[in-house]
């Protein structure tokens, strides 16, 4: 009698090992590459490094490092069932975030020094609430006119 193996799949894993179910949760996949996204050209910018000024092809590239990073970093004991649909999902939306925080923090000074003071404070997952509506629509619908939501601080809201 011949021994097989038999190969398994995502489906005999637990649920609870994956931080990602794909396809359910695609939207929470793109929520999460936004915040990602706008993460890393903020802290370009804070850096005054020369990597926010990345074309288009290196911002590709720059968001395929991050799903491996998140891959390799993930809480949960697997990040997706399927990482190349992952992948798929988190390239063009990585890229229309970086682009929409980094032209967000250029067009507006106040609510790049607010997000430099409060990630000094809280972290960027507070500061980042000054722009997650305006990235989020850009992440989603591309090009747009950016709210007033990107400087709530102004407002007094």
């Amino acid at each position: 009698m011949l021994n097989r193996l038999q190969k398994t799949t995502w489906m005999d894993k637990p649920l609870e090992d994956f931080e990602f179910i794909l396809p359910r949760d695609a939207e929470k996949v793109r929520k999460y590459v936004c915040e990602l996204a706008s993460h890393h050209a903020f802290y370009a910018m804070c850096n005054k490094s020369k990597t926010y000024r990345l074309t288009k092809s290196q911002i590709e590239t720059a968001a395929k490092i991050a799903c491996e990073e998140a891959r390799d970093n993930t809480k949960a004991l697997h990040l997706t069932n399927d990482f190349d649909a992952f992948v798929d999902i988190a390239t063009p939306v990585y890229v229309r975030a970086y682009e929409a925080t980094k032209h967000i923090l250029f067009s507006k000074q106040a609510t790049f020094l607010s997000m430099q003071t409060e990630t000094e404070i809280s972290g960027f997952e507070y500061a980042y609430k000054h722009v997650i509506t305006d990235v989020e629509h850009a992440a989603r619908w591309g090009d747009g006119p950016i709210t007033r939501e990107s400087v709530l601080h102004q407002w007094g809201m």
